[in-house]
């Protein structure tokens, strides 16, 4: 064995708010627990997320090139769970403003496989760490069974390059429903329901702080922000963007203040119903992040409604204001 290779453990500490907000089911969607983990690669200033899918291995690769972590951020914030952050106030190196105020970190797909693995290496830093965590040491018989527990890690030296740094999870076992549920196939066009795979790469486009697509400069213009380098996310070897309905055209566009709180909004149509149909209405988005699915407003609970709805789709960008409006979820809603 490697004489520079150390044996180590570390407490886990779990704040029991997150428990709660957890056992409320917030992470009952496979996507979204993937797309937490990304998110998480942004948070650490990674230009590049790929991820792999190997379901015939039954696990799931995420790599990403940022910051990575070293020993004392593990020990401190990765397995410090519901630690909270105050919301960033400043851009990071990146030009980015941090999505996360709470440190979900690994908790996230731990219902959805029996082991995730960590292998980070920080930038500056001549070594790497590798840990695994036992997910029936927090979630069991489809319940948060969270209790004090311990991670075993290594550290030894990296041959990595000194000024680079970069993180894997690794999600080994993946339950088979999940297999199942990624290899479902449907004839029907008009929803993402029932699409397997295409529906878990719709979902990571539509929550995900990524791009918008080659041909819609309009759009990427638009939403500009000055000096933040872009994330890119690639699935199975595959950049993916957000999603834009095909066809579409920009009706209107514009910028709004309410007092504090300054938003970009953007209304498009294909002048026919937008599909898949999850598309139509507007999408909120707090720092590049959606949240919830698009919305109109409650419009359908006004009396008539007209067919043309149908055809509309769009984006509201909050910009400036609500920086601490995310749940732990990061996804179900704005408080307050």
């Amino acid at each position: 064995m490697d004489n520079d290779l150390k044996r180590l453990i570390a407490p886990i500490k779990i704040d029991q708010k997150v428990v709660k907000h957890l056992s409320l089911g917030l992470y009952r969607n496979f996507a979204l627990a993937i797309k937490e983990l990304i998110s998480n690669s942004y948070d650490a200033g990674a230009s590049e997320v790929k991820l792999k899918l190997d379901l015939e291995k039954g696990r799931i690769i995420l790599r990403d090139n940022g910051r990575g972590i070293s020993e004392k951020e593990f020990r401190d914030e990765y397995l410090n769970i519901g630690r909270f952050k105050e919301p960033s106030t400043t851009v990071d190196d990146m030009g980015r403003m941090r999505i996360g105020n709470f440190g979900v970190g690994f908790l996230a797909p731990l219902p959805y496989c029996k082991i995730v693995k960590i292998i980070t290496k920080k930038r500056k830093e001549n070594y790497a760490i590798e840990g695994e965590i036992i997910a029936e040491d927090f979630f069991r018989k489809g319940n948060w069974d969270i209790k004090d527990a311990v991670v075993e890690y290594r550290k030894y030296k990296s041959d990595f390059p000194l000024e680079e740094g970069e993180t894997i999870i690794i999600l080994e076992n993946i339950k088979e429903q999940i297999k199942n549920e990624l290899e479902r196939t449907t004839n029907v066009s008009r929803s993402i329901e029932g699409r397997g795979y295409e529906k878990f790469k719709w979902t990571l486009a539509q929550y995900c702080p990524i791009q918008f697509p080659p041909g819609q400069e309009e759009l990427k213009d638009f939403f500009y922000i000055e000096n933040r380098i872009p994330m890119k996310l690639f699935l199975d070897g595959e950049e993916i963007y957000r999603n834009v309905p095909k066809g579409v055209q920009i009706l209107e566009k514009g910028i709004e203040n309410f007092g504090e709180i300054e938003l970009k909004y953007v209304i498009m149509s294909p002048n026919e119903p937008v599909h898949p149909e999850e598309m139509r209405g507007i999408q909120l988005r707090l720092k590049d992040v959606a949240i919830g699915f698009p919305r109109d407003f409650d419009v359908t609970k006004l009396g008539r409604v007209l067919g043309k709805l149908n055809m509309l789709c769009g984006e509201i960008n909050i910009t400036t204001g609500l920086d601490n409006a995310l749940l732990v979820s990061r996804q179900a809603s704005i408080v307050g």
